[in-house]
């Protein structure tokens, strides 16, 4: 596979919507950004003396802590890590790098991470190893730029330490952690764990005949990723969604949670990923998500590996 196919199904696939400058390009002019790119990342590691390997996709790479021995990643190993994103310039991007708390969980395949050469890197590496990458912009955020936080078009010095890799039962009790310390964290009470780890809590009481896998059942909601205070998805006056309750084509966690109630019940559902949204694209910084949802350039609103919060009130059940 030549260098410019491997980019292009990078950009294909991994950044698709997000990069929405490079998808607009022609191949040409895409192929004078990775010229142009090229020169400037070159000139950065030659002019600050950095002994880093360049890749075959284009970005360089450091070792910087080695475990002789340590699991190799491969091919949709769920990877945990933390970092920190500078500019070439130094502009902090962003940190995550205390290690007292949970990592960033994503999916090493072409569509796991953005920026894709951080997740693309994870096939470098052992577990626990730490590394720091120099990221053409093309591989980073390419033109896509975020307030102050994210100028267009960086190059990018990410120091990464891929520290864990997940298998199925630990991500489910990651999640469920996570679900039990929001819940003692905000002192919220009345919410029972169902068999699937989903947790509900009734808000306000219905009346009336309780819901039953057939129904058809109509609700208003909010969605949040759980822990962030803005929604990043509700129902709009007039618009409340209408589902036939147990029905294989719903998300597992309104089968499970919306049955058993009245009409004019409010409930609140607290959902590990699994149960709701699945895997997506992750997305770092995770402040740009819902940036990139509100622009249409990220379609996947519900962060991977992460539980949600959701807020129903049934307002008919037939």
């Amino acid at each position: 596979m030549t260098r410019k196919t491997i980019l292009n199904c990078t950009m294909a696939i991994a950044v698709a919507a997000l990069t929405t400058g490079c998808l607009k390009e022609t191949e040409s002019e895409f192929d004078k950004i990775v010229e142009r790119d090229d020169a400037a990342m070159e000139h950065y590691i030659t002019t600050n003396g950095i002994d880093a390997t360049k890749t075959q996709l284009g970005y360089y790479y450091r070792k910087d802590v080695e475990i002789e021995g340590a699991t190799q990643f491969t091919n949709n190993d769920v990877v945990g890590i933390y970092y920190e994103i500078k500019t070439t310039e130094g502009h902090l991007i962003d940190s995550h790098w205390d290690e007292t708390k949970s990592p960033v969980i994503f999916k090493y395949a072409q569509n796991g991470l953005w920026p894709s050469a951080v997740g693309f890197a994870a096939g470098l590496a052992r577990v626990g190893e730490e590394m720091t990458l120099y990221i053409p912009s093309y591989l980073g955020y390419n033109t896509y730029a975020y307030q102050q936080l994210i100028p267009s078009e960086a190059h990018l010095v990410v120091k990464v330490k891929y520290a864990r890799r997940y298998t199925e039962a630990a991500l489910k009790q990651h999640e469920d952690e996570l679900i039990q310390a929001y819940i003692a964290e905000n002192e919220l009470e009345g919410f029972e764990r169902l068999e699937s780890g989903i947790y509900v809590r009734e808000l306000d009481a219905g009346e009336g005949d309780l819901s039953k896998n057939g129904n058809s059942l109509t609700f208003s909601y909010e969605l949040y990723q759980m822990g962030i205070a803005e929604a990043i998805q509700k129902s709009g006056v007039n618009q409340n969604p209408t589902i036939s309750l147990g029905s294989q084509s719903n998300l597992e966690f309104l089968n499970k949670a919306l049955v058993g109630h009245p009409k004019g019940t409010e409930v609140e559902i607290l959902a590990p990923s699994y149960t709701a949204y699945g895997e997506a694209v992750q997305v770092i910084p995770q402040e740009i998500r819902l940036d990139l949802v509100k622009k249409g350039e990220l379609q996947n609103f519900a962060a991977p590996y992460a539980p949600i919060r959701f807020v129903a009130e049934i307002i008919e059940i037939k």
